[in-house]
């Protein structure tokens, strides 16, 4: 409805008529022969219409396809009507598009119109995801879900049915939220979020941070574009599940539980929580290569540590890591700073939030909960990922920097 009129409102600078009608309606054998892609049947019918300057035919043909719009620059997305005609289908609607230039434009919404006694009677008894776990209708699954959402009762909802399936639910307003929540957590499996929220990142942008910091963290993104349209408007590469909505719970159950299968905790060993040092690890920067075999081998001390079950030794071990890491931080930012990397900026972002992750290790240490498991999540999803990828990514630049600096040596001399 929002998008039906804020376009009419657009078709209508100077202001003007705009007309929201609804009404039972039929829609016969006739009326599907001249109309492709409709059914016959009972339907509830939405009319928005305006008196504005109207759609001309060539673009008339064309205003449902996603990106699709004959506004100016900058004046539209051309989403709008992609979306109406997205809900539409999945509700097996149908949408008709009239218009006459210079007279106004016509939307005509065809819904299935409801059958009231067995929707009351659904209504009087809903049924419970509980019970069709019983009748083994749905797949519960154990793990953490951070759900993400800007709207209260949607986050609610998503709440109520996972930890109806079994699923442990943290919860986030937005992605900022989100990520504070996911450093201070190191058990979440499934990051479960809207894509389109306010503020400066949406989930799109969050589902490629946390990929990045997290990559073991499994990603289900939910929307009301659909994911043809969402890829071809961003990024289509690695691009994650996408549960359109409107939802409902048996969808939300098969998504999870196909992104969490075979990562019951209780069952799936810890991950390699230390590993001996080997070449691939190095970098090439003598001085990072040195302080990353400190910081595993304090990580190897570590998970010695939490398997000999000695508390005071685990927390010696974790604030040594810890400080290890703060130090190996400060000294990457002071050498990708003397050579002007311009990825300086978002490797102190990276940096803050594996502080925060370290803080949130050690803050499991001090209640004696501190597992191999976390010890072991953080090791591959970070030191793996973040030395083998991101570290990598500067090393050009200061070897560049270092054979700058000893052209100049020379040319002093040659002086």
């Amino acid at each position: 409805m929002l998008n039906l009129a804020a376009n009419a409102r657009d078709a209508m600078p100077r202001g003007g008529e705009l007309v929201i009608e609804t009404s039972n309606t039929e829609l016969d054998e006739d009326f599907c022969r001249r109309n492709s892609g409709a059914m016959a049947g009972q339907y509830v019918k939405l009319v928005v219409s305006d008196n504005g300057v109207g759609i001309e035919q060539e673009h008339l043909q064309k205003v449902f396809e996603p990106f699709y719009t004959s506004k100016a620059v900058g004046k539209g997305t051309g989403l709008g009507l992609a979306m109406v005609y997205g809900f539409t289908k999945r509700s097996d609607g149908y949408i008709l598009a009239e218009s006459t230039p210079g007279q106004g434009a016509c939307f005509s919404l065809f819904l299935p119109r409801a059958n009231m006694a067995e929707a009351r009677a659904k209504l009087a008894k809903p049924a419970k995801p509980t019970e069709a776990l019983k009748r083994g209708e749905l797949l519960g699954g154990k793990g953490t879900v951070l759900v993400v959402d800007d709207e209260d009762q949607l986050r609610e909802l998503a709440k109520d049915r996972l930890e109806a399936l079994g699923y442990r639910v943290l919860l986030a307003s937005s992605a900022e939220q989100a990520l504070a929540v996911l450093a201070n957590d190191a058990e979440i499996d499934l990051l479960f979020s809207d894509v389109v929220m306010p503020g400066g990142m949406d989930g799109l942008d969050l589902s490629d941070k946390v990929r990045s910091l997290y990559p073991s963290v499994k990603v289900l993104l939910t929307s009301g574009y659909n994911n043809k349209i969402l890829k071809e408007g961003t990024r289509a590469e690695g691009f994650p599940l996408l549960l359109a909505k409107p939802y409902n719970g048996r969808s939300l159950a098969e998504q999870v539980q196909k992104l969490l299968a075979g990562r019951d905790r209780s069952t799936v060993p810890p991950r390699d929580s230390e590993f001996d040092w080997r070449d691939e690890l190095l970098i090439g920067v003598d001085s990072m290569d040195a302080e990353h075999r400190e910081i595993l081998a304090l990580h190897k001390q570590l998970a010695k540590s939490i398997r000999q079950q000695q508390h005071a030794d685990v927390i010696a071990s974790v604030e040594a890591l810890a400080d290890s890491i703060r130090t190996h931080f400060a000294n990457e930012e002071s050498l990708m700073q003397s050579c002007h990397y311009p990825g300086l900026q978002n490797h102190q972002e990276v940096h803050q939030m594996l502080l925060k992750r370290i803080d949130a290790l050690r803050n499991s240490a001090l209640s004696d909960q501190l597992t191999e498991t976390a010890v072991g999540d953080f090791l591959n999803n970070w030191w793996i990922d973040h030395s083998e990828g991101m570290d990598r990514a500067y090393v050009p630049y200061i070897h560049a920097h270092a054979k700058k600096a000893t052209t100049h040596e020379g040319d002093d001399e040659l002086e």
